[in-house]
């Protein structure tokens, strides 16, 4: 059943893209919001057993009310998409956090993603307005998101019997962040479907991986 829902996902992946395309509100409508259910129905099919199953569950479903939300262009709905999204990184950075044990070793690593955040975020400051604070809250909590999946990853390096979960951990979470940057860049400097077609593809299969985890742990 869960590789049937993948499948279904990769489907209305596919017709969200046309749709994005051709600008068809009402195919981006439903196949938006249809991919999106895929994932959390995912999530749900492989069992909500532990608290790291609830924290990611939940995540998810403000995932998918956030993806919901951004389908309108109206700057107050895409505010409270973007508190959606909001509240499911800190969903998952809470589902991550009790497995973290802090490391000097990673610290170099670890503001990677800190620097090109802050890149990212001085090429669209000038562009924010009155959204300037929301982004910063943003920028910071997927950023946190990022380097403790990083973390996990980094400290498990070396355990092969555990490294697989962790792994799937960094991989969605990398690719949830860096469409989040595709998000960004459509909305606060060029509207292009190029912006889409890379950026919804590393969403879904983020979020994908991010629900598999749940098998993990």
């Amino acid at each position: 059943m869960t590789a049937l829902i993948f499948n279904m996902m990769l489907v209305f992946l596919v017709l969200l893209l046309v749709a994005e395309a051709k600008k068809n509100l009402i195919l981006k409508t439903i196949s938006k919001s249809i991919a999106s259910a895929c994932f959390v129905s995912f999530a749900y099919l492989l069992g909500i057993n532990s608290t790291y199953d609830i924290l990611i569950f939940i995540g998810l479903i403000f995932s998918l009310v956030g993806d919901i939300l951004l389908i309108s262009v109206n700057k107050k709905v895409f505010l409270f998409g973007l508190v959606s999204f909001l509240v499911a990184h800190i969903f998952y950075v809470f589902a991550f956090l009790p497995m973290y044990n802090f490391s000097y070793i990673w610290l170099v690593a670890l503001f990677i993603p800190l620097l090109l955040s802050f890149l990212f975020y001085k090429r669209i400051s000038y562009l924010l307005s009155s959204l300037k604070f929301p982004v910063i809250i943003y920028f910071l909590i997927i950023n946190a998101m990022l380097i403790l999946a990083l973390s996990l990853f980094l400290q498990n390096f070396n355990s092969p019997s555990s490294n697989l979960g962790y792994s799937v951990i960094f991989v969605g979470a990398l690719l949830f962040y860096l469409s989040d940057m595709a998000v960004a860049r459509e909305r606060f400097i060029e509207k292009s479907f190029f912006n889409k077609l890379w950026g919804l593809p590393l969403y879904y299969f983020g979020q994908f991986l991010i629900s598999y985890s749940i098998s993990f742990f």
